[in-house]
């Protein structure tokens, strides 16, 4: 057998040896592709499963349905507000408000982390403040009607001074080692809300004298006994307007702890954090 002869069997052998090498790559690269996709739809199914599961105990929109702004009928509010039940005043935003995943445990932890991605649009771990409305209005479903601008905006600047910063931005923005504590804040300020609301009966978004002399009783059983009614509101009316406005009821709410309702489960040590920033 010739030289050239040779060469083309070893080339031909070579080839062989390529191609087989090819095969392969392709079958190691079509396994590890396998791999990946089952790890994925193992992911995907775990987060549509959390999705699903937050859909069903209404805490968001099924993924399915757009948010649709239900009209509530508006109950009547009673004159006489002494003689007015509060309880059956408590919104329906409320109710629901206590149906948030704050608990420390692992299921509740997939929850609040599948909420933040679904607020965080632009994936960089920070909300920002229109973020949360966006996700409060658009995602919870916390409409405008039920759950006002003032709840969102305390609660979030509140709740961004609350973790560890990773950052030089961190104070701007609420990032997910807070957003635990942002909706702790969320419903405890909305309950300050509800106070706040009853307490006005005018709808004007402030508290005169006289409202809040009518709801001392009231204010009773959400635990302060008020003896000097005039002493305490001014002491509240902190920049002297002769009104209270919301952000004052707030600062004083916290302070004396008040309480619409005996939240056994509810977390005392973020509502004591709540009360060191209140302070600053």
């Amino acid at each position: 057998m010739n030289s050239s002869n040779r060469l083309s069997e070893n080339n031909l052998i070579d080839m062989e040896e390529m191609n087989q090498n090819e095969e392969n790559k392709d079958q190691n690269n079509d396994e590890n592709k396998d791999e990946i996709n089952q790890e994925d739809n193992v992911e995907m199914k775990n987060e549509e499963g959390v999705e699903k599961e937050l859909a069903e105990e209404n805490i968001i929109n099924s993924p399915q349905e757009e948010p649709q702004v239900q009209e509530e009928a508006v109950e009547p509010v009673n004159e006489n507000l002494e003689e007015n039940n509060e309880n059956e005043r408590v919104s329906e935003i409320f109710q629901r408000m206590k149906q948030l995943p704050l608990l420390k445990t692992p299921e509740e932890a997939a929850k609040r982390c599948k909420i933040f991605d679904m607020f965080d649009v632009n994936g960089n771990l920070y909300l920002s403040l229109s973020e949360i409305e966006n996700g409060v209005r658009n995602i919870l479903s916390y409409h405008e009607k039920f759950l006002k601008k003032e709840v969102i905006k305390r609660a979030f600047q509140s709740a961004k001074k609350s973790g560890a910063k990773r950052s030089k931005i961190s104070d701007d923005y609420v990032e997910k080692n807070e957003f635990r504590t942002f909706l702790v804040f969320l419903r405890q300020y909305s309950e300050y809300y509800e106070m706040f609301d009853l307490i006005d009966t005018e709808d004007d978004k402030k508290i005169s004298f006289e409202e809040f002399e009518a709801a001392v009783p009231i204010m009773k059983r959400w635990g302060i006994d008020i003896e000097d009614t005039r002493q305490a509101f001014d002491s509240i009316d902190s920049n002297d307007g002769g009104s209270i406005l919301f952000d004052e009821f707030c600062y004083w709410a916290i302070n004396k702890n008040l309480s619409l309702e005996n939240d056994e489960d509810f977390d005392d040590e973020e509502l004591a954090k709540l009360a060191l920033l209140n302070e600053e």
